[in-house]
C-alpha cells in the first residue's frame, strides 16, 4: 500500500511516494531504504505500482522523490526567475538535499535510477556525504552519456526546436477539457499504444502547460550535457553500480551498453532478453520489480 504526500526541498513543494513506511516511521524496523530517482518526466504517480511491488519484494522500505517543478500541491517557485532550480545541476542538487533532510545518517540507501536519474545518481556520487551514505545503485535502462544524439534525442530536439509552442498548446487544450473528455482521450491514445490504462491520471498530470515545460525544460538540458560516458566516476563505484539497459531503446541504445563493456570491463551490466521498454513503469513494473528485487536480496544477504 502507498502512501504519498508533499515535502519541501530547495524551496520547492516536492512529491513523495512511500512504501513500507513514511519518513521516519520507514526506520523503526530496520536501516535499510529503497529511493528511487526517476526519469524524466519525474512524475511519481507512474512509479506507484513499481514501488509497491517492489517493496513486496524487499520487505525493505521504498521511497520515490519526484524532480522538482515536475508535480506539485500548489504554488512553486517560478521556473524563469530560479532555472538552476529545474535544470540538471539542480535535480542533481535537489536529491542530495532531500537525503540530508530527510534520511537519517545510519540509514544504509539502495539507489535506484531510471533513464536520467542513473545519471544524476553518478553526480550524486561525487559528493562524499552521499557517496558514504548509498550502500548500492541499480541504474534501469541509464541515460548516463550521448543523449543528443541517439534516435529519440534527435526526435525529441527537432520537436523541441520547431514545434514546443504547438506541443504546449495541444497540451493546455486537453487540459482545459472537462476531466471526463481528456481523460477518454488519453485513454484512446494509450489504447492504440498497448499502454495500462492505470497511468491515465499521472498523464493528465503531465499535460498540465507549466509541468509540461518544465519537463522539456529538463530534456533540453540533457541533450546539452549529458554527453561523454563518466568512465572515472563508474570505475570508482563499480563495486557499487549495476546497470540494466534495454534491447531495443530509443534513449539508450545497445552501442551504449557496448561502450560500457569496452571501457569499463568489469562493469557489472545487464542487456534485457525480454523486450521491456525504456519507459518500463508503463507497462512493466511487475516483472522489473522482481528483477531488481532479486538484486536488492542477494545484496541484503551478502552485507549481513
Amino acid at each position: 500500500m502507498v502512501q504519498s504526500g508533499y515535502v519541501e526541498v530547495r524551496t520547492v513543494p516536492t512529491r513523495l511516494v512511500s512504501a513500507g513506511g513514511w519518513l521516519q516511521d520507514a526506520f523503526v524496523t530496520g536501516k535499510d531504504l529503497i529511493l528511487i530517482i526517476t526519469g524524466n518526466p519525474g512524475l511519481t504517480s507512474y512509479y506507484e505500482e513499481f514501488i509497491d511491488l517492489l517493496h513486496e519484494e524487499t520487505k525493505i522500505p521504498v521511497w520515490a522523490v519526484s524532480h522538482a517543478g515536475h508535480e506539485f500541491e500548489d504554488k512553486i517557485p517560478c521556473p524563469k526567475a530560479n532555472p538552476d532550480l529545474y535544470n540538471l545541476e539542480g535535480q542533481v542538487e535537489h536529491k542530495v538535499e532531500f537525503i540530508k533532510r530527510y534520511v537519517p545518517n545510519d540509514v544504509k540507501i539502495h539507489l535506484i535510477g531510471h533513464s536520467v536519474g542513473s545519471y544524476i545518481i553518478l553526480k550524486m556520487l561525487k559528493n562524499k556525504l552521499i557517496e558514504h551514505h548509498v550502500y548500492m545503485n541499480y541504474m534501469l535502462f541509464p541515460a548516463i552519456e550521448r543523449i543528443g544524439a541517439s534516435p529519440n534525442g534527435k526526435f525529441f530536439s527537432f520537436v523541441n526546436n520547431n514545434f514546443l509552442w504547438l506541443v504546449v498548446i495541444l497540451a493546455g487544450f486537453v487540459s482545459c477539457l472537462p476531466e471526463a473528455v481528456g481523460s477518454a482521450l488519453v485513454k484512446g491514445y494509450f489504447w492504440i499504444e498497448g499502454t495500462y490504462q492505470k497511468n491515465v491520471p499521472a498523464t493528465m498530470q503531465l499535460l498540465r502547460p507549466t509541468i509540461l515545460k518544465n519537463i522539456f525544460s529538463l530534456a533540453a538540458d540533457e541533450m546539452d550535457r549529458i554527453l561523454e560516458l563518466d568512465v572515472d566516476t563508474i570505475e570508482k563505484h563499480k563495486d557499487k553500480l549495476r546497470f540494466y539497459y534495454g534491447q531495443v531503446d530509443g534513449w539508450c541504445p545497445l552501442a551504449y551498453y557496448r561502450n560500457l563493456k569496452d571501457k569499463v570491463p568489469d562493469a557489472r551490466a545487464t542487456a534485457c532478453t525480454n523486450g521491456y521498454r525504456h519507459a518500463f513503469v508503463l507497462n512493466y513494473s511487475k516483472p522489473m520489480a522482481t528483477i531488481v528485487g532479486q538484486w536488492i536480496n542477494e545484496t541484503a544477504a551478502q552485507s549481513k
